[in-house]
């Protein structure tokens, strides 16, 4: 079984959504991990995931893309790429995948940092 197949094989048996908010998390994602599948050369394909302020106060986000060192062009966009969620504010952050020249396997590992915009605040008071 190849490298692929079995991420492939893992991806399957972890579940898709997070299904116990835990108490002290700030975020909600709808999805903890994303499989593009396979792009042929010259394509996009897009996702959807929304991002709940489940706590108190006002967070942020920022999306932070790792591109795998394969050096194989490979273009992920992601609308919007940060921002701030007031208390139970949802946003819907769309994303898109894009190869450019050749069919290949792509491996980026795509984080979202959150921060306690209330906490921020009062440290500096």
């Amino acid at each position: 079984m190849g490298r692929n197949q079995t991420y492939r094989k893992v991806l399957k048996e972890v579940p898709g959504a997070q299904s116990i908010l835990l108490p002290s998390q700030l975020v909600y994602l709808s999805k903890d991990h994303m499989d593009f599948g396979r792009i042929p050369a010259g394509s996009l394909l897009r996702e959807i995931v929304l991002i709940r302020n489940a706590s108190g106060q006002h967070v942020s986000f920022e999306w932070k893309i790792e591109q795998s060192k394969s050096g194989v062009p490979f273009a992920i966009t992601i609308e919007p790429s940060s921002g701030l969620l007031t208390v139970g504010e949802t946003r819907v952050c769309r994303f898109t995948a894009e190869s450019r020249f050749v069919s290949q396997i792509y491996d980026a590992k795509i984080s979202c940092v959150i921060t306690d915009e209330d906490e921020t605040v009062s440290d500096f008071r």
